[in-house]
C-alpha cells in the first residue's frame, strides 16, 4: 500500500514536471501529449525527478503491532477456554 501511494505521488510529480518544463518553452505550443504540441527542447536527465520508495517503519510497526496484539488476544482466549473444558471434564 505504501507503494502505491509513493507511485501516486511520484506520478503527480513528474506530469507537474513536465508541465512545467513545456511551460517554460516560449516556442512551444503546450498542448500536453501530443508530441507535436509539447517542447522538443532537450532535458536534461538531472532535472527529472527521481523515483523514491521510502518505508516507514514506525508506521509498518504500528500497524503490524495491532494485528499481532488482536491475534494474541484470541490465542489467550482459546486457550483459557480450552483449559477450563480440560478442567470441566472427569477423566
Amino acid at each position: 500500500m505504501q507503494f502505491l501511494e509513493n507511485v501516486k505521488v511520484y506520478a503527480r510529480e513528474y506530469r507537474e514536471f513536465v508541465v512545467d518544463t513545456d511551460k517554460a518553452d516560449p516556442e512551444s505550443l503546450h498542448i500536453i501529449a501530443v508530441r507535436e504540441g509539447m517542447s522538443q527542447k532537450p532535458v536534461s536527465p538531472e532535472a527529472v525527478p527521481k523515483f523514491e520508495d521510502t518505508l516507514n517503519f514506525s508506521k509498518d510497526f504500528n500497524t503490524a503491532a495491532v494485528d499481532l496484539l488482536l491475534l494474541a488476544l484470541f490465542v489467550i482466549v482459546l486457550l483459557s477456554g480450552v483449559y477450563l473444558a480440560f478442567v470441566r471434564v472427569e477423566v
